[in-house]
């Protein structure tokens, strides 16, 4: 959970409305791009809509690495992809309990923390935010798309 946690926060503070550099999600834009060189070197470049763009990169050795290729929903060596915009989070703690982080849309563009929503299993909305990311196993976060 530690290494997921690193590059979460990367992508969730790109995505808060912070000042220095946020996502953009503004109608048709992607949030980013994902490109996975032939070694495996992933590089994510984040669009930002103040300040400068934010490039990360991770090697195959990085311990954040898996994670960062499931937040940009797979890549494989040679592919060059958009990162899509997201409109959530789901996370599911270790006793099964799911917290939905709904990120909203600022008048600039720049999505922003619309708060969160803890659902534990049985409750009425639990299979309905799980049914948003498909399949997710405790200690796992999902990143919930916007539709086209």
């Amino acid at each position: 959970m530690a290494q997921i946690g690193y590059v979460a926060a990367l992508f969730l503070f790109l995505g808060t409305g912070c000042t220095e550099g946020h996502m953009v999600t503004g109608i048709g834009r992607p949030a980013g791009l994902a490109e996975m060189s032939a070694d495996g070197t992933l590089t994510v470049h984040m669009f930002a809509t103040q300040g400068g763009d934010i490039v990360e990169t991770y090697t195959p050795d990085n311990p954040n690495y898996e994670a960062a290729r499931t937040i940009v929903g797979g890549i494989s060596p040679g592919e060059r992809k958009d990162i899509p915009r997201f409109v959530g989070r789901v996370d599911m703690a270790l006793d099964g309990t799911i917290t939905y982080t709904e990120l909203g849309t600022a008048t600039d563009g720049a999505q922003v923390d619309g708060g969160a929503e803890v659902v534990r299993p049985g409750q009425p909305r639990y299979e309905q935010i799980l049914s948003l990311v498909g399949i997710l196993k405790p200690g796992e976060f999902k990143m919930v798309q916007a539709k086209p």
